[in-house]
């Protein structure tokens, strides 16, 4: 897949308190935005392919705050991208922004982990080989749908929101991802600024969810 490049633009802000998580109720304080970056910049843990066998080491917590930064929700997001190089600049973009990050490396690893972990949303990467972004994300709604039938604990209507990210910025792209069972769509170069964006509509949207309707 094509190589991510970093955009920058100014630190995102939120306004918006976060209570019940994206998609499975999982609890997180709040948190500020990490300190100067690359200097402060761990490596995130991996989920690698079954096919490697090797395990997969603890979840990374953003570190640092620079003062006068508004707090914002801190999530923990599941990252599905196959090339090294876009990993570290999508992991250091989302940690700039004070959130956590675990890669997956395949779409199927992605799938393990939604079974056995929570998180807060997937960034999925449309091009990987094996189970690539779109087959991933349908069998991530099946699971949903499975979950339902067996009346699974978790809060009502259950659902993970799952960007695609792809190279590709072709006309129908966001239309596919979104008929896959995709909630938003970013195209590759990603910034700060529409990587921010993206979240902070999916974060809205959960608010406006969780809101009592008040129009009858």
């Amino acid at each position: 897949s094509m190589d991510l490049e970093v955009v920058e633009g100014p630190e995102p802000r939120s306004e918006h308190g976060f209570q019940h998580g994206l998609g499975n109720g999982s609890e997180h304080g709040l948190g500020h935005g990490p300190g100067n970056g690359m200097a402060q910049k761990k490596q995130a843990a991996t989920i690698p392919c079954p096919a490697t066998g090797e395990p997969a080491s603890g979840d990374k917590e953003a570190e640092g705050s620079e003062p006068g930064k508004v707090a914002a929700p801190v999530l923990r997001i599941l990252l599905a991208e196959d090339n090294p190089f876009n990993q570290r600049v999508a992991t250091l973009l989302l940690e700039r922004m004070g959130h956590r990050v675990r890669l997956a490396e395949c779409g199927e690893a992605a799938v393990e982990a939604l079974a056995g972990e929570s998180f807060d949303l997937v960034l999925m990467d449309v091009q990987m080989p094996g189970m690539d972004g779109l087959t991933a994300t349908a069998r991530i709604r099946e699971m949903e749908r499975e979950k339902a039938l067996k009346g699974a604990s978790g809060p009502a209507g259950c659902r993970m929101p799952v960007v695609a990210m792809t190279a590709h910025a072709m006309r129908g792209d966001r239309e596919r991802c979104l008929a896959a069972g995709m909630d938003d769509y970013i195209a590759k170069p990603i910034s700060l600024d529409t990587l921010s964006a993206v979240i902070n509509r999916l974060l809205q949207s959960a608010v406006s969810a969780t809101e009592p309707d008040t129009s009858s």
